[in-house]
Order: C-alpha cells, then structure tokens, then sequence
C-alpha cells in the first residue's frame, strides 16, 4: 500500500478586526507557493503583542472570518483561540493543531514585521521545532528588507495590498466606502450589525 502523503497545513492568526481581502491574499500566496492543502484562519482572544483590544467582539470576529471563507476551497477558519480565552500563544495553538492532525505538517504565517520579535515569543525553541514560519513580504519592501533573525524563516512573496484593519475602521468611522477592501459577505455584515461606527459598541456580543 502506498502511504499518504502529510498534510501541509497553514496556521494564520490575528485579530481580524475585521478580516479584509489583505489577508485573504496572503493566505492564497501561501497556498501556492507551498502548496498548502489549507490554510486555517484563527481569530485572536488577545494578543500577547498587542496592548488594544479587539474593537469588534469576539463573535463577530469569527462570524466576519466565517463569512469571508464560506464556499472558498482550502480556506477554513478555527475559533479554538477563543474558545481558550486568555493571552492567545502560538504554542498553544500549534499543540492544539498538532493533536487534531498529528502527522500533518503545519506553517505558522505571520507579518515581515513580526520576524524580530519571534526570539521574544512564549516558548520558541518548542515552536521552531513544531512549524515552519512563513514571513510575509510587505508592498513596496525589496527580498533583503526582510528583518533578520536567528530563527529560520521563508519569505513569501506576497500580492498583499497596502490596507489594514485599523485602516478600514477609520473608514467606516469617517463615513468613507470600503466596498473594494472586504468580500461582500463581510461588508454586509458589518452594516448589517453596525460594526464600526462612532456610535457602536461592538463588544456587547461574546
């Protein structure tokens, strides 16, 4: 019998705040670039790197990120960060990972301005020897701009457009369209929850 060749699977977590068609392109140059079977979106509890709270509420997080994977081979999106709660660590999540797929290989995607800073995160050394870490080049950035590290990672080249989340919620604060800058799905709920507005409070649903 021949055996099955592993799984290789992408791990990409933030606080999608809300999810954009940014990110859904760096998970697609993941994809083919490393010739990921899929690509697992995981939506933050908190940060251990990022002092503000999600704006957005933890269910609307994973119901925006749920929506913008919808019907999209090799996108799927994972709330066990949120179900954990707490400070969300990689570690964690990639222990978890590895006990729902244990032969799978697993990826751990994150931002070129991330890379000098993984020396500093929770338990490293067990996470270098789980993933392989996957940096995302940013718009306008050359291949040798990439920050060094004693950590190995591989560059990916990335399509990503210059957008972020904090930018579109300033959008949407300021009354400016975001129609070119999310899937439909997720715009439609936002305005059908009134995420985002000066008046919203967002956090009243966990």
């Amino acid at each position: 019998m021949i055996a099955k060749a592993k799984k290789h699977i992408g791990i990409y977590g933030g606080s999608f705040d809300p999810i954009h068609i940014g990110h859904l392109i760096v998970a697609q140059d993941c994809i083919e670039q490393f010739n990921l079977d899929e690509v697992v979106l995981v939506p933050a509890a908190a940060s251990p790197l990022k002092s503000r709270s999600p704006r957005a509420s933890d269910t609307h997080r994973i119901n925006m990120v749920s929506k913008a994977v919808e019907n999209v081979a090799n996108f799927s999106v994972s709330d066990i960060e949120i179900k954990r709660g707490g400070v969300s660590y990689s570690i964690d999540t990639v222990e978890a990972f590895r006990r729902l797929h244990p032969e799978a290989v697993l990826y751990w995607i994150l931002g070129r301005d991330q890379v000098n800073q993984l020396e500093h995160w929770h338990q490293i050394e067990d996470l270098v020897r789980a993933v392989k870490f996957l940096a995302v080049e940013r718009p306008g950035f050359a291949a040798e701009d990439m920050p060094t590290s004693s950590i190995e990672v591989t560059r990916v080249r990335s399509h990503a457009i210059e957008i972020s989340s904090t930018e579109i919620r300033d959008r949407f604060q300021h009354g400016l369209p975001n129609d070119l800058f999310l899937p439909r799905s997720v715009l439609a709920y936002i305005e059908e929850n009134a995420l985002y507005r000066a008046d919203a409070s967002e956090n009243t649903i966990k």
